[in-house]
């Protein structure tokens, strides 16, 4: 299991580094800030870049088709627990781990609404409802200030127009002018002009692409089209980097999570798991490869035995409540609802498997590569910095 840094070499050690370096209130704390990128060095650029490309694992730097980004590799960092989308760009967009904001993954079990959900799309986990239409604000489920409300700077978020505008962009935004694009060819020049046309010494801008997640989910991170996708990434990073020159800007380039790609034979139907469906008391949450597990309390005391013998080679079967108190989502103290979110037992798959529950009115589908684990192809992403000219 390679487990996140939260020391010194994680996502979250980058942005305490960067909300020190802009001068935000209470910045560092018990996560320190990022070894190979200090706030030092973020405090003498006039701006700072942040682009997040998301899906994009420190492996995929060795593949051949991204030269331009792995000259200007500075080093490798860890993201969060669960590496996946949902924990970890809510830590990029407030600084905190994944103890402190408790966004545990795509499916997340809150018991305050007596619902499943999905955060990043702000629907139910059944039906897919939006939960705005049914009078649910994203303040009643997201707490807490951004990255953006904290810092002493000009900031701004650069995402695809169908993202900018979502409840949970909108919340995890606050404090920062909105810029919509639709492809991307048209991102750097975005982030270009922003940065250009500053009216303050001091600017930070968010920047995310999703493209390459998508396909590598479709397709498969080790995949042609995904290699083609790396290439066309790399040509965006030498504009950007070429276009910023001169502006004073620090441009530092990273992701959220790594992936693997997962064999038919090996991804697991929790509905096909003997026994499993009955001891559970409601489906799994998380992410295929770190399911959390809410045990019917006529079942609690033998689950652990039980999962082990039923998921042999597959999974290794932790109890939730150590894996906090031993800091796989952060060191800070965990959010009052952080153990409500991570369920009683968590399955943390082993090479190359992954488990899903299907519930009714799911329309089936079929990825090939995942994230969520602890393997090193999902939690080591790559910091890239180009530093001010």
């Amino acid at each position: 299991m390679h487990l996140p840094n939260y020391r010194d070499g994680s996502i979250v050690n980058l942005m305490q580094s960067i909300l020190t370096g802009l001068d935000a209130p209470g910045a560092g704390g018990v996560h320190g800030h990022l070894a190979d990128l200090g706030p030092e060095e973020i405090a003498e650029a006039g701006h700072v870049v942040l682009l997040v490309i998301d899906g994009l694992g420190r492996s995929q730097l060795e593949s051949g088709a991204t030269p331009a980004l792995r000259e200007a590799s500075r080093g490798t960092m860890t993201s969060v627990f669960p590496s996946t989308t949902a924990s970890a760009v809510t830590t990029f967009l407030t600084g905190l781990s994944p103890a402190e904001h408790a966004v545990t993954g795509w499916f997340t079990w809150l018991r305050e609404l007596g619902m499943v959900v999905a955060p990043l799309p702000f629907t139910t986990r059944a039906g897919g409802a939006d939960l705005a239409s049914l009078g649910i604000a994203p303040s009643d489920v997201f707490t807490g200030p951004t990255v953006f409300e904290r810092v002493r700077a000009d900031c701004h978020a650069v995402q695809p127009a169908r993202l900018a505008g979502s409840a949970y962009s909108r919340t995890h935004t606050r404090g920062a002018a909105p810029w919509g694009f639709e492809r991307l060819d048209e991102l750097d020049g975005v982030i270009i002009d922003v940065v250009r046309g500053a009216r303050r010494r001091r600017t930070c801008v968010y920047a995310y692409w999703p493209m390459l997640d998508t396909l590598s989910h479709k397709h498969g991170a080790s995949s042609r089209r995904v290699r083609r996708h790396l290439a066309e990434i790399d040509a965006l990073f030498d504009r950007l980097r070429a276009g910023l020159a001169g502006t004073g800007a620090l441009l530092v380039v990273t992701a959220d999570h790594g992936f693997v790609d997962v064999r038919p034979e090996s991804r697991l139907d929790a509905g096909t798991v003997p026994g499993l469906a009955e001891r559970l008391a409601i489906s799994l949450c998380g992410e295929p490869r770190a399911a959390f597990c809410y045990v019917r309390g006529a079942h609690y005391a033998d689950f652990e035995r039980y999962a082990g013998e039923a998921l042999a080679g597959a999974a290794d079967v932790v109890e939730s409540a150590s894996m906090i108190a031993d800091g796989w989502f952060g060191l800070a103290d965990p959010h009052p609802r952080l153990s409500e979110r991570a369920g009683d037992y968590t399955l943390v798959m082993r090479d190359g498997h992954a488990i899903r529950d299907w519930i009714p009115g799911d329309k089936r589908f079929r990825q090939v590569g995942i994230h969520g684990g602890v393997s090193r192809e999902e939690m080591d992403v790559p910091l890239v910095v180009v530093p001010p000219s």
